[in-house]
């Protein structure tokens, strides 16, 4: 029986992560972009990726479940997501958009869900060769050193992140945030990136309003293994994650260090109503 300590499926993980970096590398632009339904981004190399992983994933532990942002091609592979205690959930490609249009930065995301609950993630983005990666109480590390939240004092200018969607309730907060001199906005398109940034202490806070289920579970460990929050954009728990549902849901978040979360989550309070 394969190890399924948190240790082992980050090994795995990470592996799989530096794998999917050295075949993106062989691709000098996008191949074969299309686009899905609800009008975002699919290319070769996402597909080409997420095979390389869900493969690795059925060989060693064909008792786990996989939700993976593309359509399985052998979905009779993996265990039910209704019934598997392990869950891989797998943006092979984060970022599509930004890699069809040549802008770098892309990364691949792994997290696994052990009942609901993160226990091993990684995030790895794949100009910078850049791993960021966590277990559950094994704290959070980029490329081998262990890294923190940035909180800021009361005074202190902080980086925000925010996602590129032009939904009502999000043109509405960056607006009300870009009144504020201490805080300044930054997008770089990977929702997982952002979350890994938190936990590095680049971003003090992010927020998204349309995220998918693989947009957020790999970088969630990350910012909580960091000294982070990670909630609904109104402080609801996202714990134990859904598999179950409709992965088309939108899953919205607000993460950040402790004083930044807090901070951000009154400023969505008083200028949103909740639905």
């Amino acid at each position: 029986m394969s190890d399924e300590s948190p240790k082992a499926l980050l090994e795995l993980a990470l592996e799989m992560a530096r794998e999917a970096v050295a075949l993106s590398h062989g691709w000098q632009r996008a191949k074969d972009v299309s686009f899905k339904r609800d009008g975002s981004v699919v290319t070769a190399l996402d597909r080409a990726i997420q095979e390389l992983i869900v493969s690795r994933i059925a060989e060693r532990y064909p008792g786990h479940g996989v939700c993976a942002e593309e359509k399985l091609s052998k979905p009779e592979a993996h265990a039910p997501l209704k019934s598997a205690r392990f869950v891989w959930v797998i943006d092979p490609l984060d970022g599509t958009r930004n890699f069809a249009l040549g802008f770098p930065c892309f990364a691949t995301a792994i997290g696994v869900l052990d009942r609901g609950v993160p226990v091993a993630a990684v995030v790895h983005e794949h100009n910078l060769d850049a791993a960021y990666y966590a277990t559950r109480g094994g704290g959070a590390f980029r490329d081998g050193q262990r890294i923190s939240v940035f909180d800021p004092g009361d005074k202190d200018e902080f980086l925000l992140g925010v996602p590129s969607t032009k939904d009502a309730q999000t043109v509405t907060l960056i607006r009300h945030w870009a009144g504020i001199s201490r805080i300044i906005t930054r997008n770089v398109g990977v929702s997982n990136v952002h979350l890994a940034l938190v936990a590095y202490g680049g971003l003090a806070a992010a927020y998204n309003k349309r995220a998918k289920i693989w947009d957020i579970v790999p970088g969630a460990l990350l910012v909580t293994e960091a000294g982070g929050r990670i909630t609904d954009p109104f402080g609801k728990e996202l714990v134990p994650f859904d598999v179950t549902a409709d992965p088309d849901r939108d899953v919205p978040f607000l993460c950040g260090a402790p004083r930044a979360y807090e901070w951000i989550l009154a400023s969505i309070r008083e200028n949103v109503r909740q639905s």
